[in-house]
């Protein structure tokens, strides 16, 4: 959980960050939150970013992997993941009510180790502005929110 009214980072020293079920909050009125080692979900888990500035998750040099879990991103501030390794467990992103409706960039290389279902139900776009490779996997793309530029559900 981030409160810190000055901007928080974690660079890459090379090791790997697992994350639990507990997943990642940041709090309303918290600064930006940078995360850049490689990433592994160990459980589902929800990363909800309620502060001003964007959530930003991996870098060019690093991956962000879900393995079989379902990450879940909430909240009304901007999350951006690089480098997404997608496995079974799939992408949503969560209208959690109100106008709280978070907007969602998957960027660098975004890669399929499996098939899986983005589900967008926030009234922005769920956005990937880099390449996707499947790997001759299958992905859904569901939800009542858009997937775009270049996709609509």
């Amino acid at each position: 959980m981030v409160n810190d009214l000055n901007p928080v980072g974690l660079n890459d020293d090379g090791n790997t960050l697992t994350i639990g079920a507990g997943g990642i909050t940041v709090n309303s009125g918290a600064f930006a939150v940078t995360l850049s080692p490689s990433i592994v979900l160990s459980a589902p888990q929800t990363w909800t970013n309620n502060g001003g500035s964007t959530l930003t998750v991996g870098s060019s040099a690093t991956s962000v992997s879900n393995g079989a879990n379902l990450l879940t991103i909430a909240g009304s501030g901007a999350t951006t993941i690089t480098n997404f390794n997608g496995g079974t467990g799939g992408l949503a992103v969560s209208n959690s009510g109100g106008a709280s409706n978070p907007t969602v960039t998957l960027g660098g290389t975004i890669a399929l180790s499996g098939a899986q279902t983005w589900t967008n139900n926030s009234s922005n776009p769920l956005t990937a502005s880099g390449a996707i490779v499947n790997g001759g996997n299958l992905l859904t793309i569901a939800g009542t929110g858009q997937c775009g530029p270049q996709w609509n559900n």
